[in-house]
């Protein structure tokens, strides 16, 4: 019988131990605000947005403790083309091996994304920020048929000749 997720969101500094939670077969669901993520903060405009998660620890034979599951969270970030804020909407799968060291990696499946935990501790909050950063796009952009850049360029774009007609012309009179 499948245990029921713990709901958490009272303690945003939360440390979990992922080997005793794999062992117990637990769930861990909850939502997190962003304004406790310093790093986030740096990248983007942050409200009351909330990251919103559902974590599944698996315990492995070889002693890996693996983490599944998903992150979901909404963004207000820079477009890139038009430099105007917009919401970006980012649900990010989870796959993360926890390794004590870096020795460890080599026992972690191809599909896995290491996470390290020296002392067998993980700050959930840190968890978190960490998945939605490596998410978020290089070079955030607003899609071409709502940025006001490009619809502004698609009025003024010139109907340019093609500079190959002429060898086309050359070619067919050669026919």
């Amino acid at each position: 019988m499948a245990k029921l997720p713990r709901q958490m969101l009272q303690d945003q500094s939360l440390t979990i131990e992922p080997e005793k939670i794999a062992l117990s077969g637990d769930v861990l669901s909850g939502k997190v605000f962003l304004k406790s993520m310093p790093r986030l903060s740096e990248y983007t405009e942050i409200h009351d947005e909330l990251a919103i998660y559902k974590l599944e620890f698996l315990k492995y034979d070889n002693g890996v403790t693996q983490i599944m599951g998903d992150i979901s969270t909404s963004l207000i970030t820079l477009c890139q083309r038009c430099l105007t804020n917009f919401t970006i909407n980012i649900k990010i799968p989870v796959s993360i091996g926890i390794i004590k060291n870096k020795e460890d990696i080599a026992l972690l499946k191809d599909d896995l994304e290491p996470f390290l935990a020296e002392d067998n501790t993980v700050s959930l909050q840190q968890l978190i920020e960490e998945e939605i950063l490596l998410s978020l796009p290089i070079s955030p952009l607003h899609s071409v048929d709502v940025c006001p850049v490009v619809q502004t360029n698609q009025k003024y774009k010139s109907k340019r000749d093609n500079p190959f007609a002429v060898l086309k012309s050359i070619k067919d009179r050669r026919k």
